[in-house]
């Protein structure tokens, strides 16, 4: 137990120095913190694999970088706004609830199998890293998968000088939760022409729906709802028309830089909004879809591969095999059983808004919704062309994963639905312009005065 905390609190305080330079924030740069570090423990370990050496030389390499990254970023002066400590406390505080089913004994297939063997091999340097993630026996692990999750665990391994799974399952957590923070935190910011109760209600309410698929995977060491919830926090800035910020490319890099389904919506959000006229900064968006690109190049030049790349069959899906189109069926059931219910709901929710509250939504400095659902959709997509080429068993598959791999839909559904609602329950602001109008025309005209001279008291 005393190891956990100390592994949580050294996570904290690895990623505080930029966390706190780039939001100006203290409570915030903590829960921002164990994301910090867990990107920076992954640029060393990518560097690692490419120049050799040791990992706790590259970690020393990333630290000072940040420490240099930090102290540049000082000199700004502006806070990150609608993050303020009351903010902090009513978003984290209810999400600490669920958290407590991190207690479970670190026991999870998944965890010991895919990211915590890849730390193992990660914490014993270059030249085991690289043998591993090229030798046949472990192709089952997935050694293609982006360092990310596995990178804080190894980093922390490889400081303590032994593998403690009770470490990486806290340690995994910690990473987790700090994602669906700044989720909670990204909704209450769109938000913030509204009540701040009423937006901090909603974004408490869309943290807590990365519970709804597959709970059991939240806090036991896998990457889904780590991606997931860092996909949609860095999304929803660029979705509600705010050009992306240092901390939202943050987010949609380690989305990247965690599952390869991250990097694929990543992508897909990239190449929606670069399509969509005068959306501000969306270029920008290109440069967490080229970390997760460089990650895809350096694991193909050491020899890992993936299960579909070795047994997909594209050309089976472009020629209309019935062996590949037979399993869209099953595919739709599955999707529709963990996430059609929440996505079709929320979809329902917001054409019925649309029609009726456009104009209320207007007022609250909401745009329209159109480009949510086109990731919706495109993400969609991508899953079940996933399932039709996957090599494995199509009953399998689906049973080990759509219920984790489906919860961005129903984390953007949430998004969508908890707008809508704060929308039709509060009051519209008023118009600044309008209201200075009318402040202005109360006021009494002021007597004529003589005109200034060049007079200066002594």
């Amino acid at each position: 137990m005393i190891s956990s905390a100390l592994a949580a609190g050294c996570l904290i305080l690895a990623g505080l120095p930029l966390s706190y330079a780039l939001t100006r924030r203290l409570v915030l740069a903590f829960a921002l913190g164990p994301l910090v570090a867990a990107l920076f423990a992954a640029s060393a370990v990518v560097a690692m694999l490419l120049f050799g050496g040791a990992l706790g030389i590259w970690l020393a390499v990333a630290f000072a970088l940040q420490i240099a990254s930090a102290s540049l970023l000082l000199r700004r002066r502006e806070a990150v706004p609608d993050a303020t400590t009351a903010d902090l406390l009513w978003l984290t505080i209810p999400l600490l609830l669920p958290m407590t089913l991190a207690v479970s004994p670190p026991t999870a297939w998944d965890s010991h199998s895919i990211w915590w063997m890849h730390a193992g091999y990660f914490a014993k340097g270059a030249a085991v890293a690289r043998e591993a993630m090229s030798a046949p026996a472990v192709m089952f692990s997935h050694p293609d998968y982006p360092p990310l999750p596995s990178a804080p665990v190894a980093a922390l391994w490889q400081i303590a000088g032994r593998v403690d799974f009770r470490v990486a399952h806290s340690a995994s957590a910690l990473v987790t939760y700090s994602a669906i923070v700044l989720l909670a935190v990204a909704v209450r910011q769109a938000l913030s022409q509204s009540s701040p109760a009423l937006a901090r209600a909603a974004g408490v309410a869309v943290g807590l729906a990365t519970w709804a698929t597959a709970p059991f995977s939240v806090t036991s060491g896998y990457s889904d709802a780590l991606w997931a919830a860092a996909f949609v926090a860095g999304a929803v800035p660029s979705l509600f028309g705010r050009a992306p910020r240092a901390i939202d490319l943050g987010l949609l890099t380690v989305a990247a830089l965690s599952k390869n389904e991250g990097m694929i919506a990543v992508g897909v959000l990239a190449l929606l909004l670069i399509l969509r006229r005068g959306r501000p900064g969306a270029w920008r968006l290109w440069i967490p879809v080229a970390a997760g690109v460089a990650w895809a190049i350096v694991a193909r030049l050491l020899g890992a591969t993936s299960d579909l790349r070795s047994g997909g069959r594209f050309t089976a899906l472009l020629t209309f095999d019935p062996a590949v189109w037979g399993r869209l069926e099953p595919t739709l059931a599955a999707l529709w059983s963990s996430a059609g219910i929440a996505t079709v709901s929320a979809a329902v929710v917001a054409l019925t808004g649309a029609v009726v509250l456009r104009a209320r939504r207007r007022a609250f400095g909401l745009p329209g919704e159109g480009w949510l659902w086109g990731v919706v959709a495109a993400y969609a997509g991508c899953l079940i062309v996933t399932y039709l080429i996957s090599p494995h068993d199509i009953t399998w598959h689906l049973a080990t994963s759509s219920s984790r791999v489906s919860l961005p839909l129903v984390l953007l559904a949430c998004v969508s639905a908890a707008t809508w609602v704060v929308v039709a329950a509060d009051r519209p602001p008023s118009r600044p312009g309008v209201a200075c109008a009318e402040a202005a025309a109360r006021v009494p005209a002021r007597p004529a005065q003589a005109p200034a001279t060049d007079t200066v008291p002594m």
